[in-house]
């Protein structure tokens, strides 16, 4: 792909920033694209090598097509924008760019699920719905900054360090393609707010389920996981999903000027589900559970423990889920709903007791 730039930079007058250029790049040559470092291939900035990655593209993403999502009904579109403004507006830095980039994920999913739901009385444009896929991938990934430092050249997986795999068997071959190598280099970006950015990934994550991509990616999994239990467990750290403590910091806080309490709770709650559901599907996709390699997932155990308040064997959880667990705070879960991704059988509560409960 820097080759790519290269002779398109020196190709005067072509203007990247143009939306039908940078749009028709990413539309007809996103789908495998490599540089090459050490004479291994590595994906460097097609959309979907680049969400591998976790890294900004080299080329700017501009929609050219009209919204898919405004075959929604206009109830529905403001339900969902006032939705997450309301949630996410006290909790991220003035001016972010995460809330409308979830936004636009939401408008998008609930479009997919409306089209698939109406027999084919309702449809889209497949060039509009790749156009707005595409567009919600680069704004998750690049803005408002990047989610992670990266080493030039770097290639994070065991398949990327492995000079000779001819003796090895399809199936080893395939998960040395994505297993991160022991040191990798999975590092957060200098700057980074933590809940912002566990928020980009999850939507990252949650966007890699609702349209799947075959071949799945090289690592389609591993380094956005990696970051993903970072920021948790720096969320962690701080305090932030105790229930009294962070009452408490928001109470003495001097910028503050609403009880962000509950929609911190609601916050935490999808990240916890759909971390916890992004492991389960890697495992799968990956076949790590033949390896006996599986994605961790104590830590969004953890984190929804603490975020309910939740201690011991957590034996009554089941008993109690309906008093730890009020409407308010499964809002994020309702305008990014996973049954988008896990089916109709799905239910946030069910989900929330076996991960409670669950021996990990």
């Amino acid at each position: 792909m820097g080759g790519l730039r290269n002779i398109l930079d020196i190709r005067d007058p072509i203007d990247l920033s143009h939306p039908m250029t940078s749009s028709t790049i990413h539309r007809y040559v996103f789908t495998t694209i490599y540089d090459i470092y050490d004479s291994k291939p590595l994906p460097r900035a097609g959309l979907r090598g680049a969400a591998a990655l976790a890294i900004t593209p080299l080329i700017p993403f501009n929609k050219t097509y009209p919204l898919v999502s405004l075959i929604l009904p206009s109830t529905i579109r403001s339900y969902i924008t006032s939705s997450i403004s309301y949630l996410l507006g006290p909790l991220l830095p003035l001016f972010s760019l995460t809330p409308a980039s979830l936004t636009s994920l939401s408008l998008l999913a609930s479009a997919v699920r409306l089209a698939s739901q109406s027999a084919g009385a309702v449809s889209y444009d497949a060039y509009a719905l790749t156009d707005e896929w595409l567009s919600v991938t680069y704004d998750l990934l690049a803005k408002p900054a990047p989610l992670r430092e990266i080493e030039v050249g770097e290639n994070p997986f065991v398949g990327g360090r492995t000079n000779d795999m001819s003796g090895m068997s399809t199936a080893e071959t395939y998960m040395a393609n994505h297993r991160l190598y022991e040191n990798a280099h999975i590092v957060p970006a200098a700057g980074t707010h933590d809940l912002e950015a566990a928020l980009r990934i999850a939507g990252l994550l949650y966007l890699k389920e609702l349209l799947p991509d075959w071949p799945r990616n090289i690592g389609g999994y591993a380094v956005l996981l990696t970051l993903l239990q970072y920021h948790l467990e720096s969320i962690m750290r701080e305090g932030l999903t105790d229930p009294a403590l962070h009452a408490q910091k928001d109470r003495e806080s001097a910028v503050s000027r609403v009880d962000s309490s509950s929609q911190r709770k609601a916050t935490l709650i999808f990240l916890c589900l759909m971390g916890n559901t992004a492991c389960l599907f890697g495992n799968e996709n990956e076949g790590r559970y033949e390896k006996g390699d599986p994605y961790p997932r104590d830590v969004y155990q953890r984190c929804l423990r603490n975020v309910l308040g939740v201690e011991g064997n957590c034996e009554g959880a089941q008993m109690r889920i309906e008093d730890l667990v009020q409407e308010e705070d499964l809002l994020l879960l309702k305008v990014l709903d996973m049954r988008n991704i896990k089916g109709e059988d799905w239910d946030d509560r069910v989900a929330m007791q076996e991960l409670l409960v669950e021996e990990l």
